[in-house]
């Protein structure tokens, strides 16, 4: 091992995640010591197993939290066991992410979320604080509250949905949120339309760079009266806004020129220092809507060295209509963009969150090439030919594939989707499931996460997803069926022997049934009393309870 060069034990270290390194490594000598050190100052903890946080939190953050730098926790349940931890960091953190926009997310985190919240005023050194995805519609509402004590903040990343209301929350903040962060000079925010641009622009004296993520264009009334304001707003540098995607109509009651003026009329506010601006929309224009758009008036603000933009649209665009380069896509949309083409900063986590799924019918075909999320529930011919990839289609729902024209046709689009991660097979039969992973077999490699077993499991079902899955990562049961050919005491048990990838499995059975049947309840008792003792061994954790309000019991484990 001391022989091999450090390059080589970089390239090894790639393959390896950050934890196994610091555990495996750390303590062997001075050399590692070294090599290992970026490792420990940055630790990521929302793909790890349960083993490897436990190694993390007993073994590895005793002795190094003061080294630790940057923390990502991701699920409600990391939030819940690292309680008793996080006050060891907060004299050196200085990066701290929230995630919990999981595809399994469905319980509450406000108890977890409202800890940290609380907590933030004791980081001595926190200059990034980061919250992303669904969080209960309590934690919303305190953000900017909380993250306004922390007089060390640089950046400010806000991009939540509430678990409880289609609208993400209005920004509650006065002009005492820039004073009391003197140091903030970058935010980041996911809002609900365009007026609340004009609560934010208000606020910012001292911020050099705005990244937005606005879902509805609407054209705010008070935009007069926000570009009289006579606030100093000059200091933004860098402007980046992404208006909403594909899952809504969004011209219907404005123009795109109205969109654009109003962009213009803002940069002009911006002018004394604003010298980047990044515009990209996914819009469906009415037919009437009258082009070309006047790009001249962006263009020709001095001050401005960097106009991007990225548009996404079914209007039929002509060369003379205005706009740099027009990319006729095989679906029949358009992209029209400039020479240098930005990208989303969201990482295109949102907006996922609101795309559209397109339920498979003739009707929907054109809509394929751009569709996210797509739902199986008619019959095709399997002769059926698709004249382009499915090159953003992340998540395919295959309901009641009973014939083989639906599996035949399930097998294709997942042949066509080289980014597909979810697979969701609703309501079929356990002779169906295997049916489809027979047919479909290594073409599932890709997948991450799997939602099936309405109506039971075969008995070879993990043999088969450990095989065919083996990056498989969550995995959701509806477990109601009486006639399952595997028994719940089972299940742990093969999980851990075929499917070693496996980090979250998120049982399901319907209260309803567990009252109306007896041995529906014993099935369930005798499933969590075997969690309970796999739970000596240490090496999986889990919570169960109400899912849904009166609707669904859980087991939640995370192995």
């Amino acid at each position: 091992m001391e022989r091999l060069p450090n390059e080589l034990w970089l390239l090894i270290f790639k393959y390896m995640h950050h934890v196994d390194i610091v555990y495996g490594f750390l303590q062997l000598n001075s050399r590692f010591q070294v090599l290992t050190l970026p490792y420990i100052q940055h630790i990521n903890l929302s793909n790890v197993s349960f083993t490897q946080y436990n190694r993390f939190c007993y073994y590895i953050l005793p002795k190094y939290h003061a080294l630790i730098q940057s923390l990502k926790l991701k699920k409600y349940y990391q939030f819940q066991l690292f309680k008793e931890h996080i006050l060891k960091v907060t004299n050196t953190l200085r990066s701290l992410t929230l995630e919990s926009n999981g595809f399994y997310e469905q319980t509450s985190t406000a108890d977890e979320s409202d800890f940290y919240l609380k907590h933030l005023k004791d980081f001595k050194k926190l200059a990034d604080l980061q919250f992303i995805g669904q969080f209960d519609s309590s934690t919303d509402s305190n953000l900017f509250i909380y993250a306004s004590q922390i007089s060390t903040l640089e950046t400010l990343t806000i991009l939540t949905q509430s678990l409880h209301s289609s609208a993400t929350p209005k920004i509650q903040c006065n002009n005492q949120f820039a004073t009391q962060l003197p140091n903030l000079r970058v935010i980041k925010m996911n809002l609900i339309d365009l007026s609340e641009l004009t609560h934010l622009v208000r606020i910012t004296q001292q911020i050099q760079e705005i990244y937005l993520s606005v879902r509805n264009v609407r054209i705010p009334t008070e935009i007069s009266d926000m570009m009289n304001d006579n606030n100093n707003i000059s200091s933004v540098q860098k402007l980046h806004i992404e208006l909403s995607t594909s899952y809504t109509k969004l011209l219907c009651e404005c123009q795109l020129r109205d969109v654009f003026k109003f962009f213009s009329d803002l940069c002009h506010r911006l002018h004394s220092h604003l010298s980047s601006f990044v515009l990209i929309m996914s819009l469906a224009m009415p037919r009437k809507e009258l082009l070309p758009v006047d790009l001249n008036e962006l263009k020709q603000l001095k001050s401005l060295t960097s106009f991007q933009y990225l548009i996404h649209t079914d209007y039929p665009v002509k060369p003379c209509d205005g706009f740099e380069n027009i990319q006729h896509l095989p679906d029949g949309t358009y992209f029209l963009h400039t020479t240098i083409c930005p990208s989303s900063f969201t990482g295109n986590t949102f907006p996922h969150h609101y795309s559209k799924a397109y339920v498979f019918n003739q009707a929907s075909l054109r809509f394929l090439y751009n569709a996210h999320t797509v739902f199986i529930n008619s019959d095709f011919s399997s002769s059926i030919a698709f004249p382009f990839p499915l090159l953003k289609l992340q998540k395919l729902t295959g309901y009641c594939l009973g014939t083989s024209t639906k599996r035949k046709l399930l097998h294709s689009l997942i042949l066509l989707s080289p980014h597909l991660r979810y697979l969701c097979l609703s309501n079929n039969q356990p002779k169906e499931l295997r049916e489809i992973f027979e047919l479909c077999g290594k073409s599932l490699k890709n997948i991450i996460s799997l939602e099936c077993g309405d109506y039971g499991l075969y008995s070879t079902f993990f043999v088969h997803i450990g095989k065919l899955m083996p990056y498989l990562r969550h995995l959701k049961l509806y477990y109601t069926s009486l006639g399952n050919e595997i028994s719940p005491i089972s299940v742990i048990s093969d999980i851990q022997e075929y499917c070693p990838q496996l980090r979250n499995l998120h049982w399901i059975i319907f209260k309803k049934d567990i009252t109306a049947n007896p041995n529906k309840r014993y099935m369930y008792d005798e499933f969590v009393e075997l969690i309970e003792r796999k739970l000596s061994y240490n090496n999986l954790w889990y919570s169960y309870g109400i899912n849904l309000p009166s609707r669904e019991d859980y087991a939640d484990i995370w192995f």
